[in-house]
C-alpha cells in the first residue's frame, strides 16, 4: 500500500514531539504534554527523582516466542520487578510477572504511561514496539527481549539503533 493510502487512513496520530514533522498533518495529531510538562518542572528546581517505575509492555509474545522462551522472560521479569503491565490488544493472557494491569481505557500505552508514571524515572520491558521507541526519550532503560533467531533479523539491529538493550532468549 502506498504511503498516501496509509496516511490517508489514519484518523489520529499521536505524538511526544510537538513541533516536528509527522506522518499525518497537524490537524489529525494530538501531542501529549502532561509528562513533559511535568518533567521540565522538575528539571527546573533541581528535584531528583526519587523512584523509578517499571512498565511491562505485553505483546503477542506466543505469536513470536516459544514458550522455553516466555519462560526464560517470565524469570528475567520476576527478578526485576514491574509496577505495571501494559496489556497487548492481542494477547490472550497476562503473563504471571506480579505488577498492577493498567487498564488503557481506551488510550494509547504511551499516554498511559506518561501520566502513570507522574514524573518518576521510567524503565520498560517488553518485545520491540512502537511504545518501546516513542518512548526513547522519556525512558532512561528500554529492555527488548528477542527470540534467539532475531539475531539474524533485523529487528535486533533496530532495537539497537533505537537504543534499546537486546536480551535474546535462547
Amino acid at each position: 500500500m502506498a504511503v498516501e493510502k496509509i496516511r490517508k487512513r489514519i484518523a489520529r496520530h499521536y505524538s511526544l514531539y510537538e513541533g516536528f514533522g509527522n506522518i499525518v498533518d497537524d490537524n489529525r495529531m494530538t501531542y501529549l504534554r502532561g509528562w513533559r510538562n511535568e518533567f521540565e518542572l522538575v528539571r527546573d528546581i533541581g528535584f531528583l527523582r526519587k523512584r523509578t517505575k517499571r512498565y511491562f509492555i505485553g505483546a503477542p509474545f506466543e505469536e513470536v516466542m516459544s514458550s522455553r522462551e516466555i519462560e526464560k522472560m517470565i524469570d528475567f521479569m520476576l527478578v526485576v520487578g514491574i509496577d505495571g503491565y501494559i496489556k497487548h490488544p492481542r494477547e490472550k493472557k497476562e503473563l504471571p510477572i506480579g505488577g498492577l494491569i493498567i487498564d488503557k481505557g481506551g488510550r494509547i500505552a504511551e499516554e498511559v504511561i506518561l501520566e502513570d508514571s507522574a514524573g518518576c524515572e521510567v524503565e520498560l520491558y517488553g518485545f520491540l514496539s512502537s511504545v518501546m521507541i516513542n518512548l526513547r526519550g522519556v525512558s532512561g532503560k528500554r529492555v527488548v527481549f528477542l527470540p534467539g533467531h532475531h539475531r539474524l533479523t533485523g529487528v535486533g539491529e533496530l532495537a539497537r539503533e533505537s537504543g534499546c538493550q537486546e536480551v535474546y532468549l535462547n
